[in-house]
């Protein structure tokens, strides 16, 4: 199922007699007027009544969740330079082949289809590795959750220098048909 993307939203204060004043966002056409079939707040940005610490209240299929304003205002701000799309992901990537017994790479790729092409032409036998561009694959497969470092020698230079991890997309090849 694809979400419904908002263009505009819509703020409101609202002043209650037993909650305090609270900030509604609704979704919104250009001319500031709630879609049609979002009548509702689709999220409120409350206090708490000791503290005054601010919490985004939104709605959930169990009923209504609040999370503390700091933590979402901290999230949009490494999503600005961490998230990306699927399409960002594929051109901040490279594929590098390593052929059988090779101790560097035999060839840099922009896109799989080129390097199975070199690879097939050539009859080559090895594995094709997806790399992330700008980023150690050490700290890659720890921002991806897919290493943990456990033990001192995981922070020493050799370590982090000759890391390679499994979950990295990969496929072996063999006299340039891939297996």
């Amino acid at each position: 199922m694809n979400p419904k993307r908002i263009k505009f939203l819509k703020s409101q204060w609202l002043n209650t007699v037993d909650e305090g004043r609270q900030l509604e966002l609704f979704a919104a056409d250009e001319a500031g007027f709630p879609l049609d079939g979002i009548q509702y707040p689709l999220l409120t940005i409350v206090a708490e009544p000791d503290t005054e610490a601010l919490f985004v209240e939104f709605y959930t299929e169990k009923g209504f969740v609040q999370a503390p304003a700091s933590i979402i205002q901290k999230a949009l701000i490494d999503a600005v330079e961490g998230v990306h799309s699927e399409s960002w992901y594929e051109s901040a990537s490279i594929w590098v082949f390593n052929g059988i017994n090779s101790r560097f790479s035999g060839g840099v790729f922009t896109c799989i289809e080129i390097a199975e092409n070199w690879i097939k032409k050539n009859q080559l036998t090895g594995v094709l590795t997806k790399y992330p561009l700008n980023q150690g694959v050490y700290d890659w497969a720890i921002e991806n959750s897919s290493f943990t470092p456990t033990k001192d020698k995981h922070a020493s230079p050799e370590f982090i220098g000759g890391f390679t991890s499994a979950s990295q997309i990969h496929y072996h090849y063999e006299s340039g048909k891939r297996e």
